[in-house]
């Protein structure tokens, strides 16, 4: 017999809150929880949640208490886990995905279980409490400059990826400066924010990667966000940078050190991962290749190889 589950969902704005309400099968277990017919719709609600900047999102289910059987409090918290990492993958929404995965600092899971006078199931309740560097209305002034910039692009389906691409690594090269103010405070969020990058005009390198990442996703060129570590001038140091698919293969990108500069003297524009060097990223990129395989040589070598 098939399961059944339904959801229904709400949103409150005073204050911003998703409620998802699931009713699961009898004699359930953690695992029977993961696979369920509506777990889509539970993941789409929390990544809508987490783009529209909710104060709570909370999923609450209940279960007949069958033999007394129960979900500890460690499988709810891992399911949310779950539930929030399918939420932050990329789509092809420029506010999602690395966007949304590197404008937050992280969540805070609380959960609760109590029985049902009336029926005796048991009624659970997991309360995801997600902490931004940004506030809603910063992210909607994002938006409105990031239209009126735009409005100057004013770029045509016949133009190319290539064309795209340096129109937006000059703008951002050329009105975002290097935080210089914040850079050891770790504390201060707001600096690895696009707000910080577009509005304020000073960003630290998570700020200027979110920036491209979302400018270029609008122009049409799939990009990710790559973290490690960079051996710039001040020695090693936590950095980040973009790896973005241009004219059909993927190259490396940084914009926080190549800004300042004039297009003549870009270092780190469309690079191919043989001479990007200075760049090593995280462990959690190590299975990148396969689904991001770089061009080994730089944009404008491998047009002088194909012609």
């Amino acid at each position: 017999m098939k399961k059944r589950w339904t959801l229904i969902l709400c949103a409150c704005l005073f204050p911003l809150m998703i409620w998802l309400f699931v009713i699961c099968p009898a004699n359930p277990t953690a695992n029977d929880l993961k696979p369920f017919s509506n777990q889509e719709q539970v993941i789409a609600s929390i990544r809508q949640g987490l783009r529209d900047h909710a104060k709570n999102i909370t999923v609450s289910f209940s279960c007949p208490a069958q033999n007394n059987n129960y979900i500890i409090r460690e499988d709810l918290i891992a399911m949310a886990g779950d539930w929030i990492q399918e939420a932050m993958k990329e789509t092809d929404n420029e506010t999602e995905g690395d966007y949304i995965y590197y404008q937050y600092g992280g969540y805070k899971i609380s959960c609760s279980r109590f029985q049902n006078a009336q029926d005796g199931r048991y009624v659970y309740t997991v309360r995801i409490t997600p902490r931004y560097y940004t506030y809603l209305a910063q992210e909607e002034t994002v938006s409105e400059k990031l239209n009126e910039v735009f409005d100057t692009f004013a770029f045509s389906n016949s133009d190319s990826d290539y064309k795209k691409a340096l129109a937006i690594y000059n703008y951002i090269c050329q009105n975002v400066k290097y935080d210089e103010v914040h850079r050891k405070n770790i504390h201060y969020h707001l600096k690895s924010t696009a707000y910080a990058a577009l509005i304020q005009g000073a960003a630290g390198c998570q700020g200027y990667c979110v920036t491209l990442y979302r400018m270029f996703r609008r122009a049409g060129i799939p990009c990710r966000i790559v973290t490690g570590m960079g051996y710039g001038e001040r020695g090693a140091e936590f950095h980040a940078w973009n790896i973005a698919r241009v004219d059909g293969l993927w190259y490396c990108l940084d914009a926080t050190w190549d800004a300042g500069k004039s297009e003549s003297q870009y270092n780190w524009f469309l690079r191919g991962s043989a001479r990007f060097d200075r760049h090593i990223p995280g462990d959690a990129f190590s299975d990148w290749d396969m689904a991001y395989p770089l061009s080994q040589e730089d944009y404008g070598d491998f047009l002088s190889m194909k012609s």
